[in-house]
């Protein structure tokens, strides 16, 4: 398959909207374009990222009303709601994980 003149103009203009290392863009609600290029003289990759992965962080326990923990044979899990948002850790029982999460 020849390389197309206007597949060639569409990765350049595509290429120069979207500088080298550039930040994912922002459209709406929706996901974002993170990467656009040239994979072969006739193929065009677009990235699209459609959320983020939000780590949990260990952070101290601080109770909240309604607060319920429960052992679960590995640890306690910490229940706000009546649903599992993390893991109450540490000797003393004093230090909060949340579950890690995709958002976006």
């Amino acid at each position: 398959m020849s390389r197309s003149p206007l597949a060639a103009a569409l990765v350049c203009c595509l290429a120069a909207c979207l500088p080298q290392h550039a930040q994912p863009v922002a459209v709406g609600d929706g996901p974002r374009v993170s990467h656009i290029g040239a994979v072969a003289p006739s193929i065009l990759e677009v990235v699209l990222q459609v959320g983020l992965a939000r780590h949990g962080v260990q952070q101290p326990y601080v109770a909240q009303p309604g607060d319920e923990v429960r052992p679960d044979g590995r640890g306690r899990v910490l229940l706000r709601g009546g649903k599992p948002v993390g893991n109450i850790v540490g000797p003393k029982a004093d230090v909060f994980t949340p579950y890690d999460a995709v958002v976006g």
